[in-house]
């Protein structure tokens, strides 16, 4: 499953809607002072209904990634259902926010993981967006390629 920035598709909303987490000098969260945006990314395959996104936490004054965090918003049971089977190592993974398997982590990932997890998915408007922005970006991909099967032959012989 390949997944894809939201923002080149859609610059405008993504300039708007991004959210942005500003920590100050002075707080008692446990991060470097400075802004932490949440950059999202959405599966490629048009066929795929995984609904899940991708949030890419970029530090403003390094632009660069401090921690992946995947997040399935849907209930666990359509998860199970979704892979077919209920591990729940994987299940865990796919459904809910977690730091995003065999993408880069930095030291402070778990940290950043907590305050999204606590102050971000905490909001229902923010979720209605995710789901949003997923439909939109799924709209986006070209239809899936249907495999029409081949005629079959009749045996016999074919008069000329």
């Amino acid at each position: 499953m390949e997944f894809a920035p939201f923002y080149p598709r859609f610059p405008q909303i993504a300039a708007q809607e991004t959210r942005v987490i500003t920590i100050s000098e002075n707080s008692a969260v446990d991060l470097p002072a400075g802004e932490y945006g949440l950059l999202e990314s959405y599966c490629t395959a048009s066929n795929c209904d995984c609904r899940r996104t991708f949030l890419n936490v970029v530090t403003k004054d390094s632009n660069r990634v401090q921690a992946v965090i995947s997040y399935g918003w849907e209930s666990r049971a359509f998860y199970v259902q979704w892979f077919g089977a209920d591990d729940p190592e994987i299940i865990d993974d796919l459904q809910g926010p977690a730091l995003a398997i065999g993408h880069f982590q930095s030291e402070m990932a778990p940290q950043i993981l907590d305050l999204v997890t606590n102050l971000v998915l905490s909001d229902r408007a923010y979720i209605d967006r995710l789901k949003r922005h997923y439909q939109m970006f799924k709209a986006s991909l070209p239809s899936p390629v249907q495999h029409s099967r081949r005629p079959s032959r009749k045996q016999g012989k074919v008069k000329l």
